[in-house]
């Protein structure tokens, strides 16, 4: 079995290089996954895919590494027999990538590690060629042998921490799902005893044709959220800008202070200017957000997105009110005014709660590492 074996010793290989600097090998920084080409979606969806391939093969600890080594060994000796060595790299492959993808999707704040969705690619595929009849006498004879050992891979994988939320269960499922679609392709492919050229084009061909699905599934995620993160520091500029309501109110006084005390109509002109400012800057804030919330991003950033909203509009109706106030004689004091302090509490409240996402999509957090496996940490 080569080809796994080539798999096994690449991810072994992989942890020692990276362990080699001097860093525990039991435990791997969250700096370092990433270097090396953990699956972080902030820069795997952008502009550096390979991360769907170079995460299959870093592992966040001794115990998550030997433990995918293992099961990858006992299922792929079963399964490379039955399928080749073209075909079983082709599955380990695109079940991987396939995996780290579903990851991506499902785990935007986190770093994916670990070869377990290419392993359940490989117990799915194995989990198809035993349920379908078997294409020689002799492999049906070791049927239930091959049972035991998809039995054991698969509990190795899903067993350990499966309740734990650092492991990587979207990898799990989306490695599986393209597992089993890679096993009723290669059956197909076997039972219709290829020949010649053809026989040795077929695993190219595969190889290729899944490359492309999970490239148009990557393309759908990437175009949006490359914008989205394009025109949320221009968001980030207004609320630095007009967020720090005290700050306004205070340079504005400065302004006024300098038209003159005497000098009404100007005093006046310069205030209107300033709140116009502010509350057009909301606004366009609204205005680039809903913009922002048509797009087809991760769920963390539609929840971002709606924060975002909400938070524009109560600024602006705090603008508006606090322009009536200064120049439209509005009753009471502003400083009294309920409908101000709610408006205040409000945004005040709301922005807090958006300080994580935001630094996250700034690049500004960092991130937590999620391993498809038990992890050291």
């Amino acid at each position: 079995m080569p080809v796994t074996l080539f798999f096994a010793f690449t991810c072994i290989a992989v942890y020692l290089a990276m362990m080699a600097p001097g860093h525990p090998l039991s435990a791997p920084q969250v700096a370092d996954l990433i270097a090396w080409g953990g699956n972080y979606r902030p820069r795997t969806i952008v502009d550096q895919p390979w991360r769907l391939l170079t995460s299959i093969f870093l592992h966040g600890g001794l115990i998550h590494l030997a433990m995918n080594t293992f099961a990858l060994l006992d299922l792929g000796y079963v399964l490379e027999q039955k399928i080749g060595k073209a075909m079983m790299a082709v599955v380990f492959l695109l079940s991987g990538i396939a995996g780290a993808l579903a990851s991506v999707i499902w785990h935007p704040a986190s770093v994916g590690v670990g070869a377990s969705g290419a392993i359940m690619g490989v117990a799915g595929t194995l989990l198809v060629w035993l349920a379908l009849p078997a294409l020689s006498e002799t492999v049906a004879q070791h049927r239930t042998a091959q049972i035991r050992a998809l039995f054991i891979g698969v509990a190795l994988t899903l067993g350990v921490g499966a309740f734990s939320e650092q492991i990587d269960n979207a990898a799990h499922a989306g490695g599986l799902v393209a597992g089993l679609i890679l096993g009723i392709l290669t059956y197909g492919l076997a039972r219709a005893r290829l020949n010649g050229a053809a026989r040795y084009l077929a695993p190219f061909l595969l190889f290729l044709a899944g490359l492309l699905t999970i490239s148009l599934v990557f393309r759908n995620q990437a175009l949006d959220e490359y914008r989205f993160r394009q025109l949320l520091p221009a968001i980030v500029k207004h609320i630095e800008r007009y967020g720090n309501v005290h700050a306004f109110l205070t340079a504005l006084q400065n302004e006024e202070r300098e038209a003159g005390i005497a000098n009404i109509l100007k005093r006046k002109k310069v205030t209107e200017q300033n709140f116009m400012l502010g509350i057009n800057a909301w606004k366009t804030c609204i205005l680039d957000v809903n913009v922002m919330a048509r797009m087809k991003v991760t769920s963390d950033q539609k929840a971002l997105t709606e924060k975002l909203i909400a938070y524009c509009g109560l600024r602006q109706k705090q603008y508006e009110l606090l322009r009536a106030h200064a120049l439209n004689g509005a009753p009471g004091s502003a400083a009294a005014d309920p409908a101000l302090a709610r408006y205040s509490t409000g945004a005040n409240l709301l922005f807090a709660s958006m300080i994580p996402a935001l630094q996250h999509e700034l690049g500004l957090a960092p991130p937590e590492v999620k391993t498809q496996k038990k992890s050291e940490e």
